[in-house]
């Protein structure tokens, strides 16, 4: 009778076990497949803001999510070129198949415990790569990307889930354990390769229109010191747009002009009109937009010192410098440290405030149909376009081979 109940226990713990090990790799599981998720949608944003390919819409408006912009631009965003978003998606994908693969009965208590040993060492690794990262987006870029802390949930998460058993195994030495390091190291290793060559820009390549446009007249004020020049020889084409530096989709717009400008021998003389998109320095914007209001009175003060064009142009080529800490945006912009003082000044006093909301009113006060809401919007040639053209049809809207409002 003694060891009938004895053997009843056992087989009763040892299913109690199975069951608790079942449930564990299922959360392992979930959790993995939701970090590959994120981490798919962090690598789509990542080629966007780098090939200049951004996804439908093509401007930034009140509903525009920009949170991981920032740390796309980061150049703590790759490691030799391969995205960290492909690494993160590799490693997802690879947990949620180890968690399937503990469960295999015919793999045997040596080969699951010598699995489980290799993954607590990844996923610590990865634990502590996730606090290196936090702690870059609080303290270098200055702004908390949305997706990479869902990321970082999941590494914390998916660590605690296999840290639960490490007593059990800890001192545990399986003769495989080499062999199961450089196996889920290679696989690992494949994967990322292919993330990274998968998720680059043949995924991003569907071209769809990616403005709206109406006929529209608008002529603000003529002032000299808020134009901006692209291009360097052939017949000059005037643009009106309002922009905010710091909107990808007005950097791609901007870019595609230029590139367009020397493709068709073109000049262009831009009137910029500032509207950045952050409701606390724009009473019109219902969004945030990181960097928008520092950028815009930064460019207010280049004004006053005929350096506007200077500034446009840096924003352009060094988009990260855009950030909303006004000391980091101006330690940035300004490379003589002599300089930056009177540049914090002028952009931090009531007169570039006052500046900032006499062009913003510009929009509203001379505006023909409708106010201006999201950015980039341009008027050209008796036409308002809103969002963002390619290089091809710049050059097509130069040769009168594409009327914009006619696509509507």
């Amino acid at each position: 009778m003694v060891g009938l109940a004895q053997n009843t226990v056992e087989l009763a713990a040892n299913s109690s076990s199975r069951y608790l090990s079942l449930f564990r790799s299922f959360l392992i599981f979930a959790v993995s497949c939701a970090g590959a998720f994120l981490s798919w949608n962090l690598l789509m944003a990542h080629w966007a803001v780098k090939i200049g390919q951004q996804i439908n819409p093509g401007f930034c408006g009140p509903q525009s999510v920009v949170g991981c912009r920032l740390a796309a631009l980061s150049p703590y965003s790759e490691i030799f070129g391969v995205p960290i978003a492909s690494i993160a998606f590799g490693f997802f994908v690879l947990s949620a198949l180890s968690s399937l693969l503990v469960q295999i009965p015919r793999l045997g208590s040596e080969r699951r415990t010598a699995v489980e040993r290799v993954w607590l060492h990844l996923q610590a690794g990865s634990f502590l790569t996730s606090i290196f990262y936090l702690w870059i987006m609080y303290g270098v870029i200055g702004q908390f990307c949305q997706g990479c802390l869902g990321v970082h949930l999941a590494n914390a998460t998916l660590f605690g889930f296999r840290s639960l058993e490490w007593k059990n195994w800890a001192s545990f030495k399986p003769r495989i354990s080499y062999l199961s390091h450089g196996f889920f190291t290679l696989a690992f290793i494949a994967s990322v390769a292919s993330v990274t060559v998968l998720g680059t820009r043949p995924l991003l390549m569907t071209h769809e229109r990616r403005y709206s446009a109406s006929a529209e007249e608008f002529t603000p004020p003529q002032e000299d010191h808020y134009l901006v020049k692209l291009g360097r020889r052939g017949e000059e084409q005037r643009l009106t747009i309002a922009a905010d530096l710091a909107c990808p989709y007005c950097e791609e717009l901007l870019k595609n002009l230029e590139e367009a400008l020397s493709a068709a021998g073109k000049r262009a003389s831009l009137t910029l009109l500032l509207y950045p998109m952050d409701r606390h320095c724009n009473e019109y914007a219902g969004a945030k937009e990181p960097g928008s209001c520092s950028a815009a009175k930064i460019a207010i003060c280049r004004a006053r010192d005929n350096r506007f064009d200077e500034f446009v142009h840096f924003s352009m080529k060094n988009p990260g410098s855009l950030v909303s800490n006004i000391d980091k945006a101006i330690w940035l912009a300004e490379a003589d440290a002599s300089l930056r003082p009177a540049l914090k000044k002028c952009a931090e006093s009531d007169a570039t405030q006052a500046e900032l909301k006499r062009l913003l009113a510009i929009s509203a006060d001379y505006r023909s149909k409708r106010p201006v809401s999201v950015v980039p919007t341009l008027w050209f040639r008796g036409q308002r376009i809103t969002g963002s053209l390619s290089s091809d049809e710049w050059v097509k809207l130069f040769n009168l081979e594409l009327q914009p409002s006619s696509r509507l």
